[in-house]
């Protein structure tokens, strides 16, 4: 099969052209899979991929290397597009920055990439920007007591 023939595939599947609604809905129930900023989830032979594949857009299809080729299948449900990506080498990390430099492609020409496009805020984004403003918080809080030591020439370590 060619690059196209799989594109013209992914597109009717996720699109509803190949499957009754209740057997779409039963294959992208996904059950996460890898943790922190490797968390993505697995259905019935479909992956939902990682927000930074898909410059932080919804992206589902599958992906696979063997040797001699890599593959990547890609489809943005939202935007209703297809990439497909297959390369004869069994470097699957290749196929996965032409797979991701298309798809930002593609976005930027429908102007929907986001200011933040590649980080997912929930739940690991929140945690960082809670830690970072506590942090910020006892710097300031640190640094006037400091201040308010030194005008009263009580200098502490």
């Amino acid at each position: 099969m060619t690059a196209e023939d799989l594109a013209h595939w992914c597109n009717a599947l996720f699109e509803g052209e190949v499957l009754h609604r209740e057997s779409m809905d039963e294959m992208l129930q996904f059950v996460d899979i890898g943790f922190g900023p490797r968390k993505r989830g697995y259905g019935l032979g479909v992956e939902l991929f990682m927000k930074r594949m898909s410059s932080g857009e919804r992206a589902i299809g599958h992906s696979g290397a063997n040797i001699g080729t890599s593959v990547y299948m890609v489809h943005l449900p939202e935007h209703h597009f297809t990439v497909v990506v297959m390369i004869n080498s069994f470097n699957h990390e290749c196929s996965a920055a032409i797979t991701k430099d298309l798809i930002a492609n593609v976005l930027k020409e429908l102007n929907v990439i986001g200011i933040i496009p590649y980080f997912d805020f929930f739940p690991l984004g929140f945690v960082i920007i809670g830690a970072s403003l506590t942090l910020l918080v006892i710097i300031f809080f640190k640094l006037r007591k400091l201040k308010a030591n030194k005008k009263c020439g009580k200098v502490h370590s």
